[in-house]
């Protein structure tokens, strides 16, 4: 069962929900404080959502979304921003979290699913559901302010 942490929620599962996109999202120990600030800021607002998968007696994975505007086309897209899996999801898992995520972009009214990502396992399963690379990013840091 995928269920919705309601923002009303969101303090009673923030210990996990930070600990977990701390880690999944790279956030860098200087950036810490204020990426889980806006995090939480964005949840008690609803613009952001986290989404729970739960087993018999635990958590199985862990989604925080979102719905950016895409700035040239105005079309509105479900980000998948964080996930997570806290044990080996099998492939039935898998198409029913996808069919979850399809299912809330049409009902929110997206026309794409979209992410980023530089897990191989999260990149694989990708190409299993007909995602497409639209782009890369690349960054070099230079120092300074």
């Amino acid at each position: 069962m995928i269920v919705r942490v309601l923002a009303s929620k969101i303090k009673h599962a923030w210990g996990l929900i930070a600990s977990v996109v701390t880690q999944v999202d790279g956030v860098k120990e200087q950036d810490r404080e204020a990426y889980l600030t806006e995090l939480l800021y964005a949840l008690l607002n609803n613009r952001a959502q986290c989404h729970l998968r739960l087993g018999p007696n635990e958590v199985k994975t862990l989604v925080i979304t979102r719905f950016p505007v895409d700035r040239i086309t105005g079309e509105k897209q479900l980000l998948l921003q964080s996930y997570y899996a806290f044990e080996k999801s099998d492939d039935n898992e898998w198409a029913e979290n996808m069919q979850y995520a399809v299912d809330l972009a049409k009902k929110e009214g997206c026309t794409k699913v979209i992410f980023n990502s530089l897990n191989p396992k999260i990149l694989e399963m990708a190409n299993r559901f007909n995602f497409k690379e639209d782009y890369r990013m690349y960054s070099v840091d230079i120092g300074g302010a």
